[in-house]
């Protein structure tokens, strides 16, 4: 039986200093562990195995990393890097599970991620049975016997020395011919397997709450014989102006030969027409439409993100919008004269930015008096004035789009009327 408390002893002590180190590493250095639920990253990475995996920023994150991030739906996916973007302090991830036969669906944009340096095969297995409720019993169960084998064993010593004392020194028969060998320092030494137990015992308890607070974040390597190709590319979205803000619509996205439909949708706004991060409006819409109350004064560009579920999406093409005032005018007003022998000249304009007007409201004046005014249509972008001058002038010409709530700000330009050539002119 000595032995085998021996024996327990030191493969105590072997496994509280394991734990002393891993303690240490969660805490101090940054390292956490993952169990794999699913077999994605088969055959680097089976299901049921614990990894180590370590922090790292997103510029030490290289082509052929397997690293852990969090998805849009909330999942935590580990997988391998197939390309890294970088932008300043962020990159673009674009992964991919060994056993999958595609990318992943979504780009992942990261500042940081959990990056794996080492894996145990079947530790998840063994070590998510040990934080269940019977697996802490036998936990306990195991520190208890090691307070008991350290207990025992000082005992055992304390009676060894005893006898060794009181029968004449080392050496020497006693109790009908049975040899007692002389275990210097045996107390001490008992005292110090009693000592090394307790440390084993706080570590495994010290280390199992540590372990409990890294598995908090448990990897999802997902795979499926539903792929996300099935998506179809959402359509680019339609953007429209509200009175201050912007209305985003687009039609169903198509899933998988049977005619199903998308289950919800994302619309994303970026500041920029490629890359970035984007904000995410009207997450997990069912509805085919999103306002955006706060869409700035700068142009912005909006992307649709449908999805199958919470494991399959697709993000679209981006559409370009720009706010401007309530009440914009055209973006351009001029005179454009295509000369004597071609015919005569007009004033021509473009389109408010942003804004839809009902139509146009030209107003020609000379010297200041009223001339002629009239409203035109809102796909018409070229006029000049109907009733040809007397004489040789200079017509001042403005222009103001209509709106339901009134005409907006007005823009100038000058249209000539050439009495010898019979013509407008610039």
């Amino acid at each position: 039986m000595s032995r085998l408390r021996e024996a327990l002893l030191w493969v105590g002590a072997a496994l509280g200093l394991l734990a002393i180190a891993t303690g240490v590493a969660v805490t101090f250095f940054g390292f956490s562990f993952l169990i794999f639920r699913s077999g994605s990253m088969e055959p680097a990475i089976s299901t049921g195995a614990v990894a180590l995996s370590r922090a790292v920023e997103a510029r030490d994150i290289e082509t052929g990393d397997v690293v852990s991030v969090v998805a849009g739906n909330g999942e935590r996916i580990t997988h391998r890097v197939v390309s890294s973007t970088l932008r300043g302090d962020e990159a673009t991830l674009v992964m991919r599970g060994d056993a999958n036969a595609v990318e992943d669906s979504e780009l992942y944009v990261v500042t940081s991620a959990e990056r794996v340096v080492a894996d145990l095969p079947w530790g998840g297995y063994v070590l998510a049975h040990a934080l269940t409720p019977p697996g802490l019993v036998a936990v306990a169960c195991l520190s208890l016997m090691l307070l008991i084998s350290g207990f025992s064993r000082v005992d055992d010593d304390e009676d060894l020395d005893d006898e060794d004392l009181g029968n004449g020194g080392p050496g020497e028969a006693v109790g009908g011919g049975r040899d007692v060998v002389d275990l210097p320092g045996g107390k001490h030494r008992g005292v110090g397997r009693f000592a090394l137990a307790s440390v084993v015992v706080l570590a495994m308890v010290g280390s199992t709450s540590g372990t409990l607070a890294a598995f908090t974040d448990v990897a999802s390597a997902q795979t499926s014989t539903f792929d996300a190709a099935s998506i179809a590319t959402p359509v680019t979205p339609t953007v429209s102006r509200g009175t201050t803000n912007a209305v985003i619509s687009w039609s169903a996205t198509s899933v998988g030969p049977s005619n199903l439909k998308a289950t919800s949708y994302d619309v994303l706004r970026y500041t920029s027409a490629t890359g970035g991060t984007p904000t995410v409006l009207c997450p997990g819409t069912t509805a085919l439409t999103c306002s955006d109350p706060s869409p700035g004064s700068a142009t912005v560009y909006y992307s649709i993100r449908a999805r199958y579920g919470s494991l399959w999406q697709r993000e679209g093409q981006r559409a370009s919008f720009l706010l401007g005032p309530a009440n914009s005018p055209p973006s351009s007003f001029s005179c454009f004269d295509p000369g004597a022998l071609v015919g005569d000249a007009y004033v021509r304009w473009t389109a408010p930015v942003g804004t839809s007007p009902t139509g146009y409201r030209l107003t020609y004046r000379i010297d200041g008096v009223l001339y002629e005014t009239r409203p035109v249509g809102s796909d018409v972008r070229q006029d000049r004035p109907a009733v040809q001058p007397s004489g040789n002038r200079i017509i001042d010409a403005t222009i103001a789009a209509i709106y339901a709530a009134g005409d907006s700000t007005t823009v100038s330009t000058v249209i000539r009327w050439d009495q010898s050539n019979k013509r407008w002119a610039c």
